[in-house]
């Protein structure tokens, strides 16, 4: 499957990934004539990393993640694969890479990508949400408070 990426690079998605973690990838007709081409709202550097660590993932089991994450401690329920992977994004990362992982069906990829959210997040004020995402001079208003009370309860739902 090939990857049309927001920043102009085509990415192809190797067969065994697809194969391992997309729950869509049954519906995808994919052969020598037939390239199923995507145009995702998505950096390269996203997809080149997810495909990264998918590909790492490919010879390990992959976790089961309790919801909700007992004690809010993620990494006791990974393996080390995934906790390195955890450690090396962002949480602006970690949004794009739930997209991604929602719009091609990588279940274990979304529910990794929630619940390091959840862990991450709960219990935080909005300021502490606020520097954990690296947002700065940002004017502090009521409906921003809302707004990240929205994000935060739809995280912690979906998880």
């Amino acid at each position: 499957m090939m990857i049309n990426t927001q920043d102009d690079k085509q990415i192809t998605i190797p067969v065994p990934i697809l194969q391992k973690f997309s729950k869509t990838y049954s519906q995808i007709q994919e052969n020598s004539r037939n390239k199923t081409i995507l145009n995702l709202k998505v950096e390269s550097v996203i997809v080149n990393k997810v495909i990264e660590f998918l590909q790492k993932l490919l010879s390990s089991d992959i976790s089961v993640i309790p919801k909700p994450v007992p004690n809010g401690k993620i990494e006791t329920y990974l393996n080390e694969t995934e906790c390195n992977f955890l450690r090396s994004i962002t949480p602006i990362e970690r949004q794009f890479i739930l997209k991604f992982a929602d719009d091609l069906g990588f279940e274990h990829l979304s529910n990794l990508m929630l619940a390091s959210f959840a862990c991450e997040f709960v219990g935080c004020t909005t300021q502490e949400f606020l520097k954990k995402c690296n947002i700065i001079n940002v004017e502090y208003t009521l409906e921003l408070e809302k707004d990240i009370q929205k994000q935060y309860d739809t995280i912690i739902k979906r998880n």
